[in-house]
């Protein structure tokens, strides 16, 4: 019987010392908690997860140093077409507000399509209960302090 060869070779993570803000150490202090893992592994683990972007950051400051105008018109670029695509998010929440509000719309009949008739014994109907208003629920007001 042959034992079993692990699929990834074991790579032991390195120890760094970083210095941070107070802030920053609370921020992932607070991240740490939620996680329920030590702060070092939560800026860890952040670390690994956000490497790509270190790497694009690299290779997009290395261009700024040769070729600036270049990587001034890809900026402009990633903006316009983040605009583009957040203006089309919000026209389709707004269309799918407007089905949803015409929906519950259609569903509900209007005050004004239900007869005064019904609508004044509908009135009688909803008055709260005796307990709710120790028995003064229907009749004529009194002023307060009058009795």
């Amino acid at each position: 019987m042959t034992s079993q060869k692990p699929l990834f070779d074991a790579v032991k993570p390195l120890r760094v010392t970083v210095p941070v803000t107070p802030e920053t150490k609370l921020a992932f202090e607070r991240l740490a908690a939620a996680q329920g893992c030590s702060v070092g592994k939560a800026m860890g683990d952040w670390l690994r997860d956000t490497s790509d972007a270190a790497a694009h950051m690299t290779e997009a400051l290395q261009d700024v140093k040769t070729k600036p105008f270049e990587v001034a018109l890809k900026l402009s670029g990633y903006a316009s077409a983040t605009s583009d695509m957040a203006a089309g998010l919000v026209e389709q929440l707004r269309k799918r507000s407007m089905e949803g509000g015409a929906a519950r719309a259609s569903a509900a009949p209007h005050v004004s399509d239900t007869p005064v008739s019904a609508r004044k014994s509908a009135k009688k109907e909803l008055t709260p209960p005796v307990g709710n208003t120790g028995g003064k629920v229907s009749g004529a007001r009194t002023p307060r302090g009058s009795k």
